[in-house]
């Protein structure tokens, strides 16, 4: 057929048309070369990061390992990895394609126990993690993993390990033959080395300009200063009381709890950042090992000292600042708790009032449903649920009366007009409310005594990092339960 068609297209009568005829030759040719090419394997290629084998016993030093990849119908734009030793794959591409890499299985990548490892690396592909034994196979020398993508894409590999522990890091028992394919011995051009992406914490940044020395306490970083006290029943306090009243003392020592709480997290923030970034000078410092720059290694060695010397000073004022939380916290029981007379006194009027009110051997109609004390405002609270059709003042005025011939004129106590609301039943709750709920208002950033409630709800506090919206009329259910609710 071919014949015929190049001696039709090529005779005098078509010889003046030769455009037409290479037009219709690249037709014809290009999906031969389009399948061609699809159906081939792209080439492999490789970079090169460093292994270290973390605490093991005895020392086993660092080593450059080769670790190949291949991409089909994308292109890589970024390849790097972190002070965790996480690879980041950054893809551009309009169609379907995948991303091929083979981690060797001497490299040390974990430090758990091999009988608990359910998985030996996470795999996210577009911040969605995947069942990695479905795109995993093996060889002798290497765990090969295969990772469909579409269009644009970002892949992450996690090694799965324990970063916090002291547990020596290794890798698998490989033939030799193997050892000689992954390990790098003398690596003669760095550009193959995969660059780190790491954020150092402005505190090292600082120290590296010259603007501060470390290590540093109470310094503009934790922004905290402490000043003891002897006040209350010869407990020592970091604060000084200036509150006159039980609620104004519970609210103060609340706020006291709050800054020391504020302290003790931020502290904990910079921990966590200079012992990640500890771990990352150390991944630096053998790099710059197996490179031999030696006053790289030294530079980072001094960092690294002076680091660890740094994250002893947050240690030390974490526990400083967690002794006062529970010197706060014991002063905070004591605020609660009445005078021992009194809370006899108390305890003895509530006594009666629930057994001639609550026990149901009252033949009047009786419309109390609680009776509790409030320690705080040393009161007793009888909670009423007075129905609409009954007057509710004359009833109140003759429930005073005979609640006063009860109990005697020295006990304090107050009638207040209860809707029977039990925590669990959210029927007692009202509403869906209009505002986004207090957990989720402190959570995007709304200081804890600012947080909105929907009326007629109240906020209340339970906690640091707890508030919580009630109605009035729960607040003494709650108190009368055990619960240290903070107005």
């Amino acid at each position: 057929m071919l014949r015929h068609f190049f001696k039709r297209y090529l005779s005098s009568t078509h010889i003046v048309k030769p455009v037409y005829f290479v037009l219709i030759m690249i037709a014809l040719c290009v999906p031969f070369v389009t399948f061609h090419a699809s159906g081939q394997e792209p080439d492999w290629k490789y970079f090169v990061k460093v292994g270290s084998f973390w605490y093991s016993n005895p020392t086993e030093p660092s080593q450059f390992f080769k670790i190949p990849y291949r991409i089909d119908n994308g292109t890589i734009t970024a390849l790097e990895t972190n002070n965790k030793a996480d690879i980041f794959v950054d893809i551009k591409s309009d169609k379907e394609g995948k991303f091929d890499i083979q981690i060797p299985k001497n490299f040390p990548y974990t430090n758990y126990d091999f009988d608990s490892r359910n998985y030996l690396f996470d795999i996210l592909i577009n911040d969605n993690q995947v069942d990695t034994h479905a795109f995993e196979s093996q060889n002798d020398c290497y765990y090969v993993f295969s990772l469909p993508f579409k269009e644009n894409s970002q892949i992450k590999i996690s090694f799965n390990a324990d970063y916090q522990s002291k547990k020596p890091w290794y890798g698998d028992k490989v033939d030799p033959q193997c050892i000689s394919k992954t390990v790098v011995n003398n690596l003669q051009d760095n550009s193959s080395l995969i660059p780190m992406n790491f954020t150092y914490p402005k505190l090292v940044q600082d120290y590296w300009k010259g603007m501060i020395s470390l290590p540093v306490v109470h310094d503009q970083y934790t922004n905290f200063s402490t000043n003891f006290r002897t006040t209350f029943n010869g407990d020592t306090l970091p604060y000084t009381p200036t509150g006159t009243t039980k609620k104004q003392l519970i609210d103060e020592n609340f706020q006291e709890y709050l800054k020391r709480m504020g302290a003790a997290d931020l502290i904990r923030d910079h921990i966590a950042d200079l012992n990640r970034t500890v771990f990352h000078l150390e991944q630096e410092r053998e790099r710059s090992k197996l490179l031999h720059y030696d006053n790289k290694v030294k530079d980072f060695s001094d960092t690294i000292g002076v680091l660890e010397q740094q994250v002893s000073v947050y240690q030390q004022e974490s526990k400083r600042l967690w002794d006062e939380l529970g010197l706060i916290q014991t002063y905070n029981i004591d605020l609660f708790k009445m005078d021992p007379q009194k809370t006899q006194e108390y305890s003895k009027a509530q006594a009666i009032l629930t057994q001639n009110y609550l026990s149901g051997n009252n033949a009047k109609p009786n419309y109390i449903t609680t009776v509790s004390v409030d320690s705080v405002n040393e009161t007793l609270v009888i909670g009423v649920n007075v129905p609409s059709s009954v007057d509710k003042k004359q009833y109140v005025a003759e429930l005073s009366d005979e609640i006063k011939k009860l109990i005697g004129g020295k006990i304090s106590f107050e009638i207040r007009d209860l809707k029977i609301c039990i925590l669990e039943d959210a029927s007692c709750m009202g509403p869906p409310p209009k505002t986004a709920s207090p957990y989720q208002q402190f959570k995007h950033g709304t200081s804890i005594d600012s947080v909105k409630c929907d009326p007629p709800f109240e906020l209340h506090i339970k906690g640091p990092t707890q508030p919580i919206c009630i109605k009035p009329e729960t607040y003494d259910k709650l108190v009368s339960r055990g619960y240290f609710l903070y107005r």
